[in-house]
């Protein structure tokens, strides 16, 4: 029996990877695979993951978690059935990748700072089997459009603010919350000082939100592909849904062979966006934290509006 399955790994291990029949796959954690050209080199799994999230509230995050945990069962299929080895995971750039290659880590798991994210949690359940060829989304410093930046920045100093007004005790109960109303959106208006006078120097120095768009899509499109080619046969990129329109169009020029393979969990297909959406998403990136949810610890919820344009 063990040298049975000793065998069996071996096989697996060892077996060449052949995609041409991929469209042909019926799994019940997929929903469909659409396949472009033969034998795909570059296999895109679509995800949606879990940005600024509504702060101690009772935010319902299942189809995340479902379209992860499909993204996670994806990639074991696509490695014991096929052999794909190489793998492109948004987020994970050039230091997780030096990292996740060094000898030194053999044995140990992975984690990540973000730990509250689903989507790391998934990352690191991913890597932590042990087999993948990990090619960064970057070969440098990340970069990210400026609307981006600005509203990672300023989502960053509000959850703090937040943070801060918990360990106050003023998210204990209704009463107090009412009590410390001056004081927590003194807070508030302290944690977004600035952010509507950088919003409106962008977009002026961008009105359509173009380079935005090129930068923040476009550029990382172009990493995940480069990154993930330079490796010996074919791989898997997994990345937000956003990506899709961009990345098709890129390796279509590039004259790459390609399959995207989307779990079952997430709305398909995704609409090709006008310009005047794009601008909207870009424009989305710079306000997340309009509104934030918020259950007190007497179980009252609340919703905090942000100030900001």
């Amino acid at each position: 029996m063990l040298k049975s399955l000793l065998l069996t790994v071996t096989l697996v291990a060892t077996a060449a990877a052949d995609l041409s029949k991929l469209k042909d796959v019926r799994k019940s954690y997929i929903q469909t695979i659409e396949v472009h050209g033969e034998n795909p080199t570059v296999i895109y799994v679509p995800i949606i993951h879990d940005g600024p999230l509504n702060h101690a509230s009772s935010t319902d995050l299942s189809d995340c978690k479902n379209i992860l945990a499909e993204c996670h069962q994806i990639a074991n299929f696509l490695y014991q059935d096929h052999n794909v080895q190489n793998i492109v995971l948004e987020g994970c750039g050039k230091q997780v990748a030096d990292y996740y290659k060094n000898p030194k880590r053999k044995g140990k798991k992975i984690s990540f700072k973000h730990t509250k994210m689903i989507t790391f949690k998934t990352w690191g359940d991913i890597l932590n089997d042990n087999v993948w060829n990990l090619a960064p989304t970057t070969s440098g410093k990340p970069k990210y459009g400026k609307m981006s930046v600005l509203g990672s920045t300023y989502s960053k100093r509000i959850y703090n603010a937040l943070d801060q007004s918990k360990k106050n005790g003023w998210f204990s109960s209704k009463e107090k919350f009412d009590e410390n109303q001056e004081a927590f959106q003194k807070a508030i208006n302290d944690a977004i000082a600035g952010y509507n006078e950088k919003r409106a120097q962008i977009l002026k120095d961008d009105p359509d939100l173009k380079k935005d768009y090129d930068i923040t899509v476009g550029y990382r499109n172009r990493e995940f592909i480069k990154n993930l080619t330079a490796l010996e046969g074919p791989g898997i990129i997994m990345c937000g849904c956003g990506h899709l329109h961009d990345m098709k169009a890129q390796l279509e020029a590039q004259k790459i062979s390609y399959a995207v393979v989307v779990p079952k969990t997430l709305s398909w297909p995704i609409e090709k966006k006008t310009d005047k959406q794009i601008f909207q998403d870009m424009l989305n990136l710079g306000c997340q934290l309009k509104k934030v949810g918020l259950r007190l610890g007497d179980g009252v919820p609340i919703e905090v509006k942000i100030p900001i344009d």
